[in-house]
C-alpha cells in the first residue's frame, strides 16, 4: 500500500466491515435505501454487530465462522441454519413489512 501511496502522492483510505462508511457505499452503489437492505453474515463482529451499529437489519447464518457463543456477544435480528433458508425468510420479512 505504501508504494501505491508514494507513486500516486495520495494517502490511501482503507475501508471495510464493520465501518459504517463501507456499508453506506455498498448500499449507495446498489441504488438502495437502508430500509431495503439486510446484512447476511456468519461473523458476529464484522457482519452482524457492524451492520447493527449502522442501523441495518441482520441475518446470521449458522455456518462458516458461526459459534453458538457468538450469540452471547450480540443478537442478530434473524438467525437461520443455512443460506438455503434465506429466500423464505426474506419473503416473511417482506410480507410483514407490507402489512
Amino acid at each position: 500500500m505504501k508504494c501505491l501511496e508514494y507513486a500516486s502522492s495520495k494517502s490511501a483510505k482503507v475501508l471495510g466491515k464493520p465501518n459504517c462508511e463501507f456499508f453506506a457505499l455498498a448500499i449507495q452503489s446498489m441504488g438502495l435505501q437502508k430500509s431495503e437492505v439486510v446484512m447476511v453474515g456468519d461473523d458476529i463482529e464484522s457482519d452482524i454487530l457492524g451492520a447493527k451499529s449502522c442501523w441495518l437489519k441482520t441475518v446470521m447464518v449458522k455456518t462458516g465462522k458461526f459459534k453458538p457463543q457468538d450469540l452471547q456477544r450480540g443478537k442478530p435480528d434473524f438467525l437461520i441454519d443455512s443460506i438455503a433458508q434465506l429466500p423464505q425468510l426474506l419473503d416473511r420479512i417482506n410480507q410483514k413489512e407490507s402489512q
